[in-house]
Parts: structure tokens; sequence; C-alpha cells
């Protein structure tokens, strides 16, 4: 059988953040020009003192999917 797990994480603490921001400043924005700023935003929030590292939410996550 079958079950359906729904993730909703806040900040998660990566590489993922920093990378976006060193590429924001490089993209040449057409479609999504007014949402620069936004996606910036976010990126920065991974990155803060209140975002949960990766690995620890990685297992919290496994611990429960499992369980």
């Amino acid at each position: 059988m079958w079950s359906l797990t729904l993730v909703v994480p806040g900040a998660i603490r990566s590489s993922f953040g920093n990378s976006t921001l060193e590429k924001l400043g490089n993209h040449d924005w057409k479609l999504y020009k007014e949402f620069k700023d936004a996606i910036a935003e976010q990126a920065r929030a991974s990155q803060g003192s209140k975002a949960t590292d990766g690995t620890t939410f990685a297992r919290h996550v496994v611990k429960k999917v499992e369980s």
C-alpha cells in the first residue's frame, strides 16, 4: 500500500541559497524580473542563523517517514 507524505520545510541551510544569490547578480531577468527581489529574499532566508541544518532536517524527515 502506498502512502503520501507532505513535507513543508521552512528555511533549510544549504549551499543552494548561496549559489542562488551568486547567480542572481549575473542573470538577465526577463520573464521573472518582477520576482527577483522575492527570490533573493528566499535565498537569504535559508542562510540565516535560524535556518535548520540540512543534515539535521533530513534525519528528522527520515525518522518520521520510517516510523
